[in-house]
């Protein structure tokens, strides 16, 4: 089989596709068929170098991005999507796939386009609530539409046979973590603090990072912190005891979130489907719509109501409420989850009925 996969511009579009591609390359082992991926993309954005992390042949292919304010880009950008779709179109020409993955974000629309064009079948994915304009733009070109969530069908007025509820595809790894090996990731040999791991590593995320330097001292009576503060971002010039700051966590990030007791983070979809298939209690500061598109605020009010889920939008953020809403998590014991509602949430075999999908276009 010969697949080509596109989609990128953010971690959220990038790490479920590396999590489909792992699981494909398994499953193919025992496939008589056997499998080729080529990944179509942006050289601007982070996907080039994780498709040869991955071992993946890279092509670019340009890609404008619509903007949601006046901007002379937006005018540029139409060209150089033109100039894409050209482009997407001779290398699938070239390449003769026999399916086409989209993972979402601008960059997939001019391979997605020109995949329609060429007549090849072609399955999409979107992870958030509610569709983004790439995957509103896209959907009536594809074949199949994957879904996250399972409300987001709702948004889909047209050809609900499209429609599959997958889930979100993680990353195997993500869910197979070690609290033990966390501990000694963070050089602790006896806990003596409940672990806060705040995840600020994110774009958007200044503000969030800001407030909690600026409460570092008083997080700290109570609790052990873990603060992954994104590329150069770490404002502390001296580092108390019991803060541990990292500009990026990789592979540790797995046994992290087995150590922590309470975790602080935005409200991404792929972040929360981590989450929530976890079992974890989370405080979600969700970007504002200012700050958006509005995405993060709609997932993280359609789990607010779970028992082990805080929801504090920026607005609201105060030191009051914030501890406040530590506090209230600290206290509820897992027996007191929502284990139903949790269930409907888990995402721990979406990769594989994902891929399973796919592989059946052979």
């Amino acid at each position: 089989m010969k697949l080509v996969i596109t989609g990128g511009g953010s971690g959220g579009h990038i790490q479920p596709l590396v999590a489909v591609l792992s699981q494909l390359k398994k499953k193919a082992i025992s496939s008589t068929n056997g499998l080729t991926v080529y990944w179509l993309g942006s050289k601007t954005g982070s996907e080039m170098k994780t498709s040869q992390d991955q071992g993946v042949p890279f092509h670019h292919v340009p890609a404008g991005k619509w903007r949601r304010y006046f901007s002379l880009y937006n005018f540029t950008d139409l060209f150089k999507t033109a100039v894409g779709i050209i482009k997407a179109w001779w290398l699938l020409g070239k390449l003769q796939p026999d399916l086409i993955f989209s993972k979402g974000g601008y960059v997939s629309f001019p391979v997605v386009y020109a995949g329609h064009l060429r007549k090849i079948p072609i399955i999409a994915h979107e992870s958030d609530v509610v569709p983004g304009l790439t995957t509103r733009l896209c959907f009536p070109f594809v074949t199949k539409q994957f879904l996250g969530f399972e409300t987001s069908k709702k948004y889909f007025k047209n050809h609900p046979e499209k429609l599959v509820f997958t889930g979100i595809p993680l990353r195997e790894s993500i869910l197979h973590g070690s609290g033990e090996s966390g501990l000694q990731f963070l050089q602790i040999a006896q806990k003596s603090k409940p672990i806060l791991l705040i995840l600020g590593g994110s774009l958007g995320a200044a503000s969030l990072n800001k407030f909690i330097t600026q409460n570092v001292s008083a997080l700290l009576q109570k609790f052990t912190v873990v603060h992954s503060t994104g590329p150069n971002k770490n404002t502390l010039h001296t580092h108390p005891e019991g803060y541990h700051p990292f500009e990026f966590l990789g592979p540790e990030l797995a046994d992290l979130y087995q150590a922590a007791d309470i975790i602080v983070s935005r409200a991404g979809a792929t972040t929360l489907a981590e989450i929530l298939t976890l079992r974890k209690k989370a405080l979600l500061v969700p970007l504002t719509q200012a700050q958006s598109r509005g995405d993060q605020i709609v997932n993280a009010r359609l789990v607010k109501d779970l028992t082990n889920i805080a929801v504090l939008e920026e607005q609201d953020i105060t030191t009051d409420t914030f501890f406040a809403a530590l506090d209230k998590l600290m206290h509820i014991e897992q027996k007191h989850y929502d284990n139903e509602k949790l269930a409907a949430f888990s995402c721990e075999k979406s990769c594989d009925q994902i891929a399973q999908l796919i592989l059946s276009y052979t």
